[in-house]
Order: structure tokens, then sequence, then C-alpha cells
């Protein structure tokens, strides 16, 4: 655990927010070519922040065990997931992690999967505020029997435009539009964390 979070800058509570996402084209030897490092404080509470873990994701839960969840979730596209959730709680903060996981003994996956894998660290740095840390890796989609989609694949499904593009600058072109995207929909996806947090507390 400490490993991961060790790729966030140190905190400081003055700083802005701290927000990377870096994606590789490249076919090597590490499968996960997406790393994103997130780090902000919101308004809230670490009580607030274990209870939204705890209780608003009871619609999707297929199994729970003790403080682990396997969670049935289908994308805004349709595809099926399975996600592993698990969480802790120490002293001076709570912990989840998060791995998407491929078919079980009852589900079918999508036939294009993925690897994820989230760790997300919150503290309470004032009576008032957490601080929400995140570092998540994933791959780019593949299928088990051909590997990784080709770049002309990817663009398809994630909607990107690259027929006036040249061969040798498709995957960098495709990774500068993945990366804008991210960054574009970050301040969206903090807010709406946020406004479920908080709307959550106010309904339980």
């Amino acid at each position: 655990m400490h490993e991961p979070l060790a790729l966030l800058p140190a905190m400081s509570y003055d700083d802005e927010d701290c927000f990377h996402i870096d994606v590789r084209m490249s076919d090597d030897v590490d499968p996960f070519r997406r790393l994103g490092t997130t780090q902000y404080m919101c308004p809230g509470t670490v009580h607030m922040f274990r209870r939204l873990v705890e209780s608003n994701m009871q619609s999707v839960v297929e199994e729970c065990t003790g403080n682990t969840r396997l969670l049935h979730t289908t994308t805004s596209k349709g595809i099926f997931v399975n996600s592993l959730q698990g969480h802790f709680i120490e002293a001076d903060r709570f912990i989840m992690v998060m791995r998407q996981v491929e078919h079980d003994e009852v589900h079918v996956c999508h036939p294009q999967h993925k690897q994820r894998h989230l760790r997300t660290e919150v503290r309470q740095v004032s009576p008032s505020h957490i601080s929400v840390r995140v570092v998540s890796h994933a791959s780019h989609l593949f299928r088990p029997a051909t590997g990784f989609l080709s770049v002309d694949e990817l663009a398809a499904l994630r909607g990107i435009d690259v027929t006036d593009v040249d061969d040798g600058l498709k995957d960098e072109y495709v990774r500068r539009q993945l990366i804008q995207r991210e960054y574009a929909e970050f301040l969206p996806w903090r807010q709406r964390l946020i406004d479920l947090m908080h709307g959550h507390s106010t309904t339980n």
C-alpha cells in the first residue's frame, strides 16, 4: 500500500490539487499502460467517506464478506464489470483498494478485458476537511486470445478520429487525446464525488 502512494508528492495542505495522468502506447513487458495520481482536499470527514463506500454501493454488491465486496456494475456503454473492493481503517486514515477482475463462476465479462488497480487513502486534515489521495494503474483493453487492441480499434472505441493521422503518428495522437480527456474529466468527477458524499450523509 505504501509503495503506490509514494508516487504522490509529499502532502502539503497549502498546495493546490495534484492530478497527473500518463498513458503509454508502446508494446512492452509491463501491461499497465495508464498511471493516474490524484491528490486533493475537500470538505467532509473520513466518516462521511467511509459511509459512502460502505453504504452507497449496496445496490451493486453481489458478495460481501467482512470488509471485502465483489461489485457487479454496468458502464454507460453497457459493458459489464466485475470489481473486487477491500477497505480497512487505521487510527488516522481510511484505505480502499479496488481491482477489476475477470469472469467469475456466475458472470461472463465483456470480450474486451482490462486490468485495473485503484488505491485510495483518505485522511482528516482539519475538523472540516479531508485529503483524498488516489493512485490507479490500468491496462489498455485486450482480448485473452489476441492481446491488446490495436491503436485503430482503441481510437474507434474511444471515439477518437484518426482518419487523417499518419500511421506512424497514431500512437502519440491517441495518447494525447486520452490524456486530454482525463484532465477534462477530473474536476467534474471530483465534484460528483463530493456531492455524493455530502448527499449521502444528509439522507442517512
